[in-house]
């Protein structure tokens, strides 16, 4: 009777498993098309033999007592998870380069259907044409009105250009805010599945399948949007670190946050206190990612290399970051107006080089720049030297001349200027001299031995120049310029500067022959030249008189000195986009548009040949890295070249990682993935098994049965 009720449980141990069994299979089925659904996989296992008898000559005497379910498997391969993760992360990098590049060259090629580069070079619609026009009569008002037009288009498409720049670089802020949103609410998510999972499993019964999808499904998704490491724990808890900071624990999220405020730790060092431009330039909305539990470190530096090498290009958050950079660039990153030469290719690559926005911003600005600044130049000429036998070593002075050899005027050398030796000698062999004032290049202008100069407000402005006398390449390494405008203050301007003046000898006027002439384009609320008054004393009859200069406001867009500390450029200053304008003055008449020398009153077909020939002059290099000189219509050929290039190879790496991230996810699907074949096959497996189970259930019943009412008569 025993063994026969025994048997009994046995089958209805195999009708229970196999039940829970086909429940199992019903559910993979029915989350075919879940996202995220792990295929549940039932294991069998025997329940407990019990012994019946031990004889002393055989084995031991036992009955099984049927089957049970040992668990139901969550299926998932850590290494494919890993792999797959990182490869995801790495594939949004890529593919939020390329769509950055993707948007700068709609910028450029599609203005109203038109692109820039008609408004440049056409043949039809440019400046270049309206320049050739204007060279072959530079009186006609008809050419004249053509420049004024032309140029005003020229002005207010690169501004249309550059401000969609900016517009992008806004938006990429937005997004950047949007994610690391969504990064903190990942946190949190993931924070409260891992103490349901814990909760769930600590009786070792039950596997939380479910939530350890959700869970699953979230790391998938954070993977993608920033570099991560994670581990779980024996207890089910994942922990997980972002960009090498803990970002996940058993007790707590660690938020990841964002400011604009550009002085925050951690990026105050590397970026903002060495990149040279004003404080008016950062992005009013730069949204820096920061890590408030690290007092506000910077998440991400853009001085970091990003490679495949450094195993850091992974996350579209990063790519986000650094598309956008973290200011709207001018061509001050590419070129320092000061010393006249490109910045250093390190650096270059260290900030500007990095971020695909602001390089294009700052190559194209540098075009614009060059181009507006050539042709003032043109009808504006300046003169910046002054020659070696000005310099009276007797009486420490250095007198100015223009380009035809007239004295503008001189400078006494302050008080207290010592002669040195460099430990230097020039091309011809000659020790090269510079001077110290006190021992250091920081000094007070001695009023008493400067010239005095009375601007148009009345505002005295004190001038004291050194200058190398020997070798006039030497001037800007050793030359300073120091400016008072303020008297007492003893304000310190710029090292190694040498102011220009305008050279009226050579400079063309409009028609109403007036000076200083007008520049056709013009800084926004800066005056091309300051008027300078000063006493002139004639050396042979020592008679005075009042002589007037015409002072070049220069560009300013650089990190100066004043008393010994670094202080900000004026961007204002610069002949930069944004600061751009037709001159007021020539927009009213454009008649005033320069065609005749001063000197003589004639035409000055000099001066309109050159401007046409600009644009078959190479003058211009795309960045600190190229390497030879361009015209305007090749620099922006090359620029757009090369933002396609660029774009071509993100697009690429793209194509190819999606190709990886595919096939890792087929090995995974392979896994985790539910086919309906498989899990058929295995419900008509588990169906027979209860099949039988429900058989030998009823003949163990019929057994009894028969026992009881035929034996037991």
């Amino acid at each position: 009777m025993a063994n026969g009720m025994g048997a009994l449980w046995v089958a209805a141990s195999g009708l229970q498993s196999q039940q829970n069994a086909l429940n199992v299979t019903a559910n993979n089925l029915a989350n075919l098309d879940t996202k995220g659904y792990v295929r549940q996989q039932t294991i069998f296992g025997d329940n407990w033999y019990k012994t019946t008898d031990v004889p002393a000559s055989i084995s031991k005497q036992t009955a099984g007592l049927g089957v049970s379910i040992s668990d139901v498997l969550h299926n998932r391969d850590v290494f494919l998870d890993q792999s797959y993760r990182t490869e995801f992360g790495r594939n949004n990098f890529y593919d939020t380069l390329y769509g950055a590049t993707s948007e700068l060259e709609t910028l450029f090629q599609e203005m109203d259907g038109e692109s820039f580069q008609e408004i440049l070079t056409s043949d039809n619609n440019s400046l270049w044409v309206a320049f050739q026009e204007f060279a072959k009569d530079p009186s006609s008002p008809v050419n004249q009105s053509l420049i004024l037009q032309k140029a005003s288009l020229f002005v207010t498409d690169a501004q249309e250009v550059y401000a969609g720049m900016r517009t992008y670089q806004s938006e990429l802020s937005t997004q950047i805010k949007n994610d690391i949103d969504r990064i903190n609410e990942i946190g949190h998510q993931i924070y409260d599945y891992n103490h349901r999972i814990q909760a769930i499993e600590a009786a070792g019964i039950e596997t939380a399948s479910d939530i350890r999808d959700a869970r699953d499904l979230l790391i998938d998704e954070l993977s993608s949007l920033v570099k991560i490491k994670y581990n779980e724990a024996p207890n089910g808890i994942v922990s997980i670190s972002i960009e090498g900071v803990e970002f996940l624990t058993e007790g707590q999220v660690f938020e990841m946050a964002y400011t604009s405020d550009r002085d925050y730790l951690g990026e105050k060092d590397v970026d903002s206190a060495s990149m040279e431009y004003g404080e008016t330039n950062y992005l009013s909305e730069q949204i820096v990612p920061i890590w408030p539990h690290l007092q506000n470190q910077a998440v991400f530096h853009y001085s970091q290399d990003i490679s495949s090498e450094y195993n850091n290009d992974i996350g579209k958050l990063k790519a986000l970051y650094f598309a956008r950079g973290n200011t709207s660039a001018n061509y001050s990153q590419l070129y320092n107006i000061e010393k006249g030469e490109y910045i250093s290719t390190a650096d270059y690559q260290k900030y500007t080089g990095g971020s695909v926005t602001m390089n294009k911003e700052s190559e194209f600005d540098w075009l614009i720049h060059s181009v507006v600044t050539a042709i003032n130049d043109l009808l504006c000429p300046n003169t910046t030297t002054a020659s070696e036998d000005a310099y009276d070593d007797v009486n420490n002075t250095i007198t100015y001349n223009d380009a035809n050899g007239e004295e503008l005027y001189t400078f006494n050398l302050a008080n207290g200027a010592s002669k040195i030796d460099s430990g230097e000698v020039d091309k011809n062999g000659d020790t090269i001299y510079k001077y110290n004032i006190a021992g250091n290049t920081l000094y007070n202008i001695d009023k008493g031995s400067a010239t005095e100069f009375t601007a148009e407000d009345g505002t005295k402005l004190y001038i004291s120049n050194i200058v190398d006398p020997i070798d006039s390449t030497k001037i800007l390494e050793y030359g300073a310029t120091f400016r008072e405008t303020k008297e007492g203050s003893g304000e310190f301007l710029k090292v190694g500067y040498t102011s220009r003046f305008l050279d009226v000898n050579t400079t063309s006027v409009g028609i109403d022959v007036k000076l200083p002439p007008q520049e056709l384009f013009s800084r926004v609320g800066v005056d091309r030249y300051t008027t300078l008054t000063y006493e002139y004393t004639d050396p042979t009859t020592h008679e005075k008189e009042t002589r007037t200069v015409y002072m070049y406001n220069e560009e300013d867009p650089s990190t100066i000195e004043k008393y010994g500390q670094p202080c900000s450029g004026d961007t204002s200053t610069m002949y930069s986009i944004k600061n751009l304008k037709i001159n007021d003055e020539i927009k009213v008449n454009s008649s005033l548009i320069h065609y005749k020398s001063y000197a003589t009153e004639e035409i000055n077909y000099e001066m309109s040949n050159a401007i046409s020939e600009l644009w078959k002059t190479q003058v211009i290099k795309l960045n600190p890295e190229d390497t030879g000189l361009k015209t305007f219509a090749e620099y922006y050929e090359q620029m757009i070249g090369e933002l396609g290039t660029e774009g071509n190879i993100y697009k690429t790496t793209t194509e190819n990682l999606e190709a990886t991230v595919e096939e890792l996810e087929a090995r995974r699907q392979s896994v985790i993935g539910v086919s309906s074949d498989e899990e058929l096959t295995s419900m008509i497996k588990f169906q027979n098994a209860y099949n039988a189970s429900s058989r030998f259930f009823n003949v163990v019943d019929e057994m009894i049965e028969h026992i009881l009412t035929q034996l037991g008569s």
